[in-house]
């Protein structure tokens, strides 16, 4: 299987790739595709199994964050989790604001209703993306592959 990774430009996006990939399946490849503004051409994402929308904590969704799930739309790939990056950050920044965290997921899930992923059944994950953190990315992964083979 192969999942595109895709997000506002920074390091969250390719370091989630890197570290699902330092815990892959034989079978499973990730691969992080960003998008620091918005073209508006009309290039899917590459052909690829699902599409994990990368959103950061501390930003929310971004421009590039649209892209990609635009462009998913264009190529009708299907989200196949959310995972909200840089827990580690936003939690040493805010002080734990729960609330704060459930807006950014709520408004992730709007913009993917915007372009029809209406299933509120996709895995949504708070990470960190720092060394202690695998355990969260690990459940993550094993949700992601549980939802595509439901």
């Amino acid at each position: 299987m192969h999942f595109v990774i895709t997000g506002q430009t920074g390091v969250g996006t390719s370091e989630l790739a890197y570290r699902m990939n330092g815990m892959r399946e034989t079978d499973t490849e990730y691969t992080a595709v960003v998008f620091d503004d918005v073209t508006g051409e009309e290039i899917p994402l590459p052909t690829c199994d699902g599409v994990i929308v990368a959103v950061n904590l501390l930003d929310g969704p971004m421009p590039g964050t649209r892209e990609g799930i635009r462009r998913a739309k264009l190529g009708q790939i299907p989200v196949v989790g959310i995972a909200l990056t840089h827990l580690d950050q936003f939690l040493a920044q805010t002080q734990i604001r729960h609330s704060i965290r459930e807006l950014v997921g709520w408004e992730t899930r709007g913009l993917l209703s915007q372009y029809g992923y209406t299933d509120a059944a996709i895995p949504l994950a708070e990470l960190g993306l720092v060394s202690g953190c695998e355990d969260s990315v690990a459940a993550f992964r094993d949700a992601v592959l549980a939802y595509i083979r439901k």
